[in-house]
């Protein structure tokens, strides 16, 4: 292993990755051809991502940078005109052809695709997002949030509702014997489908006064983690109790633990959390203050990522294959004001029984 490898490893993380088993320094480059740290030269074939595709030590490009340079300022605030950057945003708004266009400058493509977000969800005053199968948008918060490749996904967790479009998936067993027209017809079929549905209904969740869990069980072990993922299994024999010998070969589920009373009601957070927490006298807490798991999502069932799938589809099977006791409650609402996404009724004990108002806001699951 390189010394700067080795570096590299010590201090940049592990999803940062870098190509080959013995990856290259690259130290110059002019037009298509780059030179790494031991003098050994490449032809450059590396497009499709980022803006890297100009070439290197480019007269043009170069003959900017040193005259910027040579200014005293390389950059200042967007507080202060700034010239070439004025000058820029009339090319681009003429070549556009767009009357009465703005340009907002960005540093990469996951800033213009969150701009994007941002823009265009504040101005349908929405909260759903389309985005095609097989996608990627950036490691941003809101990009991650409507990728739609799990090689890319590094988190389940999304600012909105997205729905994932067929469009780029044809290698799929369901569309890989169809010809173009027929296939093209079982895209349009199913946006049509999404897009008839008009407002969605949506599932309101109980919310629960209890820690988070993940648990993770393959071919009958069960293993506990917190919010952090750390591993604490041996804290919560109840826990790993509760989901032993469910039906399932491997399973990946999110939920909260909690600490219930006698009577079914909850303890309040702190003895939830002290309990969770604690590794003394596991045993005698776990007769004194038993932990009951509740679980909301289902990550991976039985080899099969779910990450991906429209909260509807993974809520669906994990009422088949999860007992009732181990879910979080939840009703479907309708909406009954003319806001989209804001305000909705149900008649529902779930809303009911901890002296709720008949009104749920910043609804999580949103139907696809």
């Amino acid at each position: 292993m390189s010394e700067l490898l080795s570096r590299h490893r010590a201090v940049i993380p592990n999803w940062v990755g870098i190509y080959y088993d013995e990856p290259i320094e690259i130290v110059s480059g002019k037009g298509c051809r780059v030179t790494d740290a031991q003098g050994r030269g490449y032809l450059d074939f590396f497009a499709g991502i980022l803006t890297n595709m100009l070439g290197y030590d480019v007269p043009e490009v170069r003959d900017a940078v040193e005259r910027q340079i040579a200014s005293g300022v390389v950059h200042t605030s967007t507080l202060y005109l700034i010239r070439g950057q004025v000058e820029l945003a009339e090319k681009i708004a003429s070549l556009s052809g767009i009357q009465n266009a703005k340009v907002f400058f960005t540093n990469s493509g996951t800033e213009a695709n969150e701009t994007a977000l941002l823009a265009a969800l504040t101005a349908r005053k929405a909260t759903e997002v389309l985005a095609m199968r097989g996608s990627y948008h950036g490691r941003s918060f809101g990009a991650v949030g409507v990728t739609g490749n799990a090689a890319w996904k590094m988190s389940g967790l999304s600012p909105f509702g997205t729905h994932y479009l067929h469009g780029a998936d044809r290698q799929l067993a369901a569309y890989a014997g169809l010809n173009d027209a027929d296939y093209i017809k079982a895209c349009v079929d199913d946006l049509r489908a999404l897009l008839s549905g008009g407002i969605h209904p949506a599932d309101v969740e109980w919310k629960l006064d209890g820690v988070r869990l993940q648990v993770h069980v393959l071919r009958g072990e069960v293993r506990a983690f917190a919010r952090t993922l750390a591993e604490v299994t041996d804290r919560v024999p109840d826990v790993v109790d509760a989901m032993s010998g469910l039906p399932f070969e491997a399973a990946i589920l999110d939920g909260e633990a909690i600490a219930l009373r006698p009577d079914g009601r909850p303890h309040p957070f702190q003895v939830t959390g002290s309990r969770f927490a604690s590794r003394i006298d596991v045993e005698g807490q776990r007769r004194s203050t038993p932990l009951s798991p509740f679980f909301f999502d289902l990550l991976h069932l039985d080899g099969d990522d779910l990450i991906d799938r429209p909260a509807r589809e993974r809520l669906e099977i994990m009422d088949r294959r999860l007992p009732s006791g181990l879910r979080v409650p939840r009703t479907v609402a309708v909406e009954r004001t003319g806001v989209p996404g804001r305000k909705y009724s149900s008649s529902d004990p779930a809303l009911d029984a901890r002296r709720q108002p008949q009104e749920a806001k910043g609804v999580c699951h949103l139907r696809s």
